[in-house]
């Protein structure tokens, strides 16, 4: 199940109205924050240790960067420089036959070892 942004945000919002102080402590009621869900979607089918999963996931990245969407720099690093580009399409050229996947691979092991 994929949750969309205002998914996760009522997600949340719907997390945090659950709040309770108990003893100094805040505790929360997932299933509370599932049934609200539900409620303010009802033609989305929720498995509910998808919703929790995906609920302790977003209040994560929620408390770590104040967002629902991804965390900064999440996902591969780019590493394409102008000399790397004019490498590539160089060796395109040279064997324009070759599979992307070959130069890929070629690629790939020049940059370990370079």
């Amino acid at each position: 199940m994929v949750f969309t942004t205002a998914h996760k945000t009522y997600m949340i919002e719907a997390y945090f109205r659950t709040g309770v102080q108990v003893n100094g402590i805040w505790q929360y009621r997932q299933r509370v924050c599932l049934d609200n869900f539900r409620e303010q979607f009802p033609d989305l089918a929720v498995l509910e240790q998808d919703f929790y999963m995906w609920l302790a996931h977003s209040v994560g990245v929620f408390c770590e960067t104040g967002s629902v969407t991804h965390k900064k720099g999440a996902g591969r690093p780019s590493i394409r420089t102008e000399e790397l580009i004019i490498d590539v399409r160089n060796r395109m050229e040279q064997d324009p036959t070759k599979s992307l996947r070959h130069l890929s691979q070629e690629m790939e092991f020049l940059m370990k070892h370079a």
